[in-house]
This record gives structure tokens, sequence and C-alpha cells, in this order.
């Protein structure tokens, strides 16, 4: 059986952990920088509309957005395995009703 973790084991792992934080990445940075100016800040009230729609604006300017040939191509994809899936979830449908529909008959052949 390991030993037991102490207190200060345990404290000792927080300390370092704040010392030195792991690169997580852009991603990881720019949110560990987020949560570090809302905390230095205190709680935030919300910011105006206008503020919201220009955050917005700036985000949907930073995405790359699929070329017309692989929008098509990815939405036929969709559409293809939503019906194969259907078909799928039907037939299955099909057999169980039908398996139901035996089972009863056993036990009263004149119902159904």
């Amino acid at each position: 059986m390991p030993p037991a973790k102490t207190p200060t084991r345990l404290a000792n792992k927080r300390t370092a952990a704040k010392a030195a934080p792991p690169s997580r990445g852009r991603l990881g940075s720019l949110m560990s920088r987020m949560s570090a100016s809302r905390q230095s800040a205190g709680p935030r009230k919300g910011g105006s509309a206008g503020e919201l729609l220009r955050d917005v604006r700036q985000e949907l300017r930073k995405v790359e957005w699929p070329s017309r040939d692989q929008a098509s191509k990815l939405t036929m994809a969709v559409l293809g395995l939503s019906a194969a899936v259907g078909v799928f979830l039907g037939g299955v449908d099909y057999v169980f009703q039908e398996l139901f529909k035996f089972i009863v008959n056993l036990g009263n052949p004149g119902a159904i």
C-alpha cells in the first residue's frame, strides 16, 4: 500500500504549480491571461452591447471558413450519413416490431 500523502506534500505541489505553469500552447496561455485579468480586476459587471458585437466581429474575422466546394461536400456527407442512420434505425425498429408481434401472438393467437 502506498504511503498516505501528507498536507505538506500537497502544499509543495500547489506552490510548485503556481511558480512554473506548464506550457499550454497559444489557447492555454490566452485563457490563463484572461482568467488572471478577471481575478485581478474583481467581479465583472458585463460589457456593453457594442463591446460584445465588436468582440464577436473580431473573432469571426479569425475564423478560417471552408470553401464552397468543401462546404457542399461536407453537407452531402452529413445528409448521406443521416439518411443511412435513418434507414438503419428504421430497419431495427421494424425487426423489433415484428418480434414483438410474434411474441404476443404466441400467447394469444387471435390478437393483433
